[in-house]
């Protein structure tokens, strides 16, 4: 199976649905495994995930009817789905996506810190906010939000037009070239305009910005080979930020990097193997607070919101985010944003 390149698209295990057919970039169907180990599960005889890359598309075949279930992280969506009658719509606090800029560290000119600076100190956050926040997101200074027992205390560079116009005059004078940027992100027209507002408010600190739209499994393949600029970027809300480690680490910038923007640095690596190894919860939130210091102060991110992800479903579903265990105990809504299937259940 290893040896096999089209291992990933033939799954195998022991789960409630087994693989029937899969079109790429389209959609997939599973049908119910007979030999799941829970007898009388799952209940649905088959469920098929499609791929709606606009957000607002996702939403309206869903309230449409031609969806049952999906899942959004922009405060829009959620404000519209909370108000929709038939619809049902869970907020999950657990799994608070936050949106911001990824810029790759080692590509020049941004592995040159001046030139991330630049770029944090030109955007203006709360006007970002503003635009598209509905009232309901809030200003990021790390993956995690106020709410969180991890929230730490620190703040990112400040919108600063003239700091900025005199970086990038400094990096231009030094090099004898323009300062250029490529802004990646998918195709979704909401994202776009979002870049839209960033390139407007870069261009006033004197940079040269571009927009670049790629089809969403493309740009996430472009960000792990490292072949991107800055792009826009959603990640992180995991419960603990143990999980979020592997995105941090000098070890994975090579290859396939998880470690998206090459961040390279000892105190991150320090910090975050010292919180691994102890399970004491004060000890592990002050190496998290070095992660974020370090982060705001390096800027492999120029972070912006972290928004609202929820999940919504038509209301002749039913068990979206309710299961259990098979010892009869309640299991969680949701596991960052990931949602149980076996006890999910249609109206016929």
């Amino acid at each position: 199976m290893l040896n096999d390149p089209d291992s990933d698209q033939n799954p195998i295990g022991t789960g409630p649905f087994k693989l029937q057919s899969r079109t790429l970039d389209n959609q997939t169907t599973f049908v119910r495994n007979e030999d799941y180990w829970r007898d009388g599960y799952p209940y649905l005889d088959s469920i098929t995930f499609r791929i709606i890359p606009e957000t607002q598309t996702r939403i309206q075949a869903l309230i449409a009817g031609e969806t049952d279930v999906a899942a959004t992280g922009r405060a829009m969506d959620a404000l519209t789905l909370e108000d929709t009658p038939g619809i049902e719509f869970y907020r999950n606090d657990l799994a608070v996506d936050t949106s911001f800029l990824i810029i790759n560290t080692e590509k020049p000119p941004f592995d040159d810190l001046r030139v991330r600076q630049a770029l944090a100190h030109a955007t203006d956050r709360e006007t970002y906010l503003a635009t598209f926040g509905e009232g309901i997101a809030e200003l990021a200074n790390s993956p995690w939000p106020a709410d969180s027992k991890w929230h730490p205390d620190t703040e990112p560079l400040p919108y600063d037009l003239d700091r900025a116009r005199a970086l990038v005059d400094e990096w231009e004078a030094e090099t004898g070239q323009q300062l250029k940027v490529t802004l990646g992100t998918g195709t979704d027209p909401y994202s776009r305009q979002v870049l839209e507002l960033v390139q407007d408010q870069w261009k006033q600190a004197g940079i040269d910005v571009d927009i670049k739209t790629t089809e969403g499994s493309q740009i996430i393949l472009d960000t792990l080979l490292g072949d991107y600029e800055v792009n826009l970027w959603g990640q992180y809300g995991n419960p603990d930020p143990d999980v979020d480690s592997v995105w941090w680490l000098s070890e994975n910038t090579e290859g396939l990097a998880l470690n998206f923007s090459r961040l390279r640095d000892e105190r991150v690596d320090a910090a975050l193997r010292a919180a691994q190894a102890t399970d004491d919860f004060e000890e592990r939130k002050a190496r998290y607070q070095i992660v974020a210091e370090v982060i705001n102060e390096v800027v492999p991110h120029v972070w912006l919101a972290h928004g609202v992800y929820g999940v919504a479903w038509r209301e002749d579903v039913h068990d979206v985010i309710t299961w259990d265990f098979p010892d009869g105990g309640e299991g969680a809504a949701t596991l960052g944003a990931t949602y149980s299937l076996h006890q999910i259940w249609k109206e016929s």
